[in-house]
């Protein structure tokens, strides 16, 4: 909080009992190193100043924006300078690490988060705001998982995330079209809670958040922290779920086009023999001559999260297939 606002594009400001995180990268606010490495900060700093029984804890938590638009999504650069590094596979494994961390670490917040779109809300800065508890939004808004644009899919779990508030068929238009969809389109699906008028927008989203703020003692607000970060069913929310541990090797079974991951008790590391169904799943990374390892894999309907690398764990990604049933921590095949 002491941060220069003139140099730091991620900075968290107080606003009495409310922890305000403001994005300020002009032009575009794109997600480049300078921006992933405040949001890392920001959001370490909102643990410690969230934490149940910390003297003057903040309550709630506004993320918005300066600028004409939100965020006008990653900076492309970024991935070229992956590809064209000495270590694709290890940055981009480090990478695609890090963008999951963030907006698990928004979800794991004990207190209300709320996201403020004013404006175009593209890919990273979409993903995050999935990860509030409460999506705000101006009439002129809109919002985009652009990323097929540049052939590839959505890395901090938002697809999931769409497919819990909108369901899974919103969520693969979404993933699938590239396209920008309004806020009132999303709120009717049920992305964005509110569409409030531009003028005076970024006023009425502080006394939303303040108000929620001002909310129930701690121990009730602790309390409804624990039952927002549980699903139904007594599951929990967020990458546990979206990417749960695999327990043990997995294997093929079924007919072609309707294959799917199973148990298999069989000793070693778990592989995946091929792509999970030809031509459905994304940049399915090359693995060892038995195929690609397979860490962790996890499902919410029928969009899907792979980690897959080599027999070490190298090369994690996120993959999306549209058909394929697989393994998660609750069971096997479609439910």
């Amino acid at each position: 909080m002491t941060d220069d606002p003139a140099t730091t594009p991620v900075r968290v400001e107080r606003d009495g009992d409310l922890a305000v995180v403001v994005l300020d990268h002009p032009p575009l606010n794109l997600f480049d190193e300078s921006v992933f490495a405040g949001f890392e900060k920001a959001i370490a700093e909102l643990a410690g100043i969230t934490a149940p029984g910390q003297p003057g804890r903040a309550r709630a938590v506004l993320f918005e924006a300066r600028g004409r638009v939100v965020s006008g999504g990653v900076d492309v650069h970024a991935f070229q300078e992956i590809a064209e590094g000495p270590d694709p596979v290890g940055q981009g494994t480090a990478l695609w690490s890090r963008l999951m961390r963030l907006a698990q670490g928004i979800e794991d917040l004990p207190v209300p988060t709320v996201f403020a779109a004013h404006g175009l809300t593209l890919t990273a800065a979409f993903e995050l705001s999935l990860a509030c508890d409460l999506l705000l939004a101006t009439e002129s808004a809109s919002f985009g998982l652009v990323e097929i644009v540049v052939g590839l899919t959505p890395s901090m779990g938002g697809p999931q995330r769409l497919a819990e508030r909108a369901g899974p068929a919103r969520a693969k238009e979404l993933v699938l079209t590239g396209e920008r969809f309004p806020a009132e389109v999303l709120r009717g699906w049920g992305v964005v809670n509110r569409v409030l008028p531009r003028d005076g927008f970024a006023d009425a989203a502080r006394t939303f958040a303040r108000t929620l703020a001002a909310g129930p003692d701690d121990g009730a607000r602790d309390d409804q922290a624990a039952r927002r970060h549980r699903r139904p069913g007594g599951r929990s929310r967020g990458r546990r779920d979206h990417a749960a541990d695999v327990r043990g090797p997995v294997r093929h079974r079924g007919p072609a086009g309707r294959r799917r991951l199973v148990p298999d008790r069989r000793p070693g590391t778990g592989y995946l023999p091929g792509p999970l169904i030809p031509g459905a799943a994304r940049a399915v990374l090359p693995g060892p001559d038995r195929g690609t390892a397979v860490t962790r894999c996890g499902r919410i309907g029928s969009i899907i999260d792979v980690c897959a690398g080599d027999a070490a764990g190298n090369g994690a990604r996120s993959v999306i297939d549209l058909r394929c049933p697989v393994v998660d921590r609750m069971g096997v095949g479609d439910r």
